[in-house]
């Protein structure tokens, strides 16, 4: 829903250099990576705001979308990591081949890494 407008500059470039940005960042921003807390529309517009006028947008417009992610880092890491024991569990804690044929720990004892971005 449309909540307000909020200015945030003039703009000094020609009709072909904002085409060539807007299709710089259509590349970087298809819908097949769309994601609600780390890839949205304002993560766009924001992007978008800072080549073109050398400012962020305020951050009250995406704080939903950073507050999930935070969540989510928070949530999903731990629960990861306790899937990854309980199935070291499972498996009695043997060393495991890979299926590249190497061997390596259960993998309850390998921690994931965080989430990226």
């Amino acid at each position: 829903t449309f909540k307000e407008s909020v200015l945030m500059g003039t703009l000094n470039r020609s009709r072909f250099e904002l085409d060539h940005l807007l299709q710089r960042l259509a590349k970087k921003y298809r819908g097949d990576t769309y994601d609600l807390v780390r890839r949205n529309c304002n993560h766009f517009a924001n992007e978008l705001c800072v080549c073109l006028v050398g400012k962020k947008i305020p951050g009250y417009i995406n704080r939903p979308a950073n507050m999930g992610r935070v969540l989510l880092n928070t949530i999903q890491v731990p629960a990861l990591a306790f899937g990854k024991i309980m199935d070291g569990v499972k498996g009695g804690g043997k060393r495991r081949e890979h299926s590249d044929g190497r061997e390596g720990p259960p993998p309850g004892l390998v921690v994931p890494a965080p989430v990226p971005e």
